[in-house]
C-alpha cells in the first residue's frame, strides 16, 4: 500500500512539522488567560463584598446615640454580614465637613466628642485559585474602608397634651350626661392621652 506522504517533497513536510506545536501553544495561552481572568475576577468580587460589609457596619455604628454602643453595633453588623472579628477595625468619633481633606476619611477624628460617626476597615486574605499557586504567594490581602456619619437633627418636636380630664368627685352631672350618651353607668377619674406625653 502506497503512503500519501510519499508524494510530498521534503520541503513541504518541513513546513508542516510545527503546526501542531503552534496550535497547542495557542490553546495553552488561551487557557492561561481564562484562568487569570477567573483569579482577577474573584479578587474584585471579594473587594466588592468587603466594601458592602464595611458600608453597612459603618452605618450601624453611626446610627446609635452613644459612643459606647458604636463599636459593638458595627462589629455585630459586620459579623452578621460575613466578616470575621479579627479582620475588623472599628473607630468611633466625630466627622465634620468643615475639616480639610480630600477623602471622607480625612474629616473623621476618632474618639472625639460629640459622637456622630464611625469608621470601619475590613481586610481579608483572598486565595489565588489557579495562578501563582506554586510561587509561594498563595493569597492576596484585600481591604475596604467606610465612614458613616449621622447629621444633627434640624428640628425637634415635643408634644405634651391632655385631651380631657374629668374629676368625678366634682362633676356628678357630667357622669350622668356621659352615661346617658353611652347608655351605661360611668365613673371616670381621668381620661388623658398618655401616649402623646413625651413624644419626640
Amino acid at each position: 500500500m502506497q503512503s500519501y506522504a510519499n508524494g510530498l517533497n521534503r520541503s513541504r513536510i518541513r513546513r508542516q512539522s510545527g503546526a501542531v506545536a503552534m496550535l497547542g501553544a495557542l490553546w495553552l495561552m488561551v487557557a492561561v488567560i481564562c484562568l487569570a481572568t477567573i483569579d482577577i475576577g474573584n479578587v474584585f468580587w471579594q473587594k466588592r463584598e468587603l466594601q458592602k460589609i464595611a458600608d453597612l457596619a459603618a452605618l450601624a455604628g453611626a446610627s446609635v446615640t452613644r459612643m459606647q454602643d458604636c463599636n459593638g453595633s458595627a462589629q455585630k453588623n459586620a459579623v452578621l454580614n460575613g466578616a470575621a472579628v479579627q479582620d475588623l477595625k472599628v473607630e468611633c468619633g466625630n466627622w465634620s465637613k468643615t475639616r480639610t481633606g480630600s477623602a471622607s476619611s480625612d474629616r473623621f477624628v476618632a474618639g472625639q466628642d460629640p459622637f456622630n460617626a464611625s469608621r470601619v476597615q475590613v481586610a481579608r486574605a483572598v486565595p489565588f485559585l489557579f495562578l501563582l499557586q506554586g510561587s509561594g504567594n498563595s493569597s492576596r490581602t484585600v481591604e475596604a474602608k467606610a465612614v458613616a456619619w449621622r447629621p444633627q437633627p434640624a428640628a425637634a418636636l415635643t408634644i405634651r397634651s391632655t385631651l380631657l380630664q374629668v374629676d368625678t368627685s366634682k362633676s356628678a352631672i357630667l357622669n350622668a350626661i356621659l352615661g346617658g350618651l353611652l347608655g351605661s353607668n360611668i365613673k371616670l377619674d381621668a381620661v388623658g392621652w398618655n401616649g402623646l406625653l413625651g413624644t419626640q
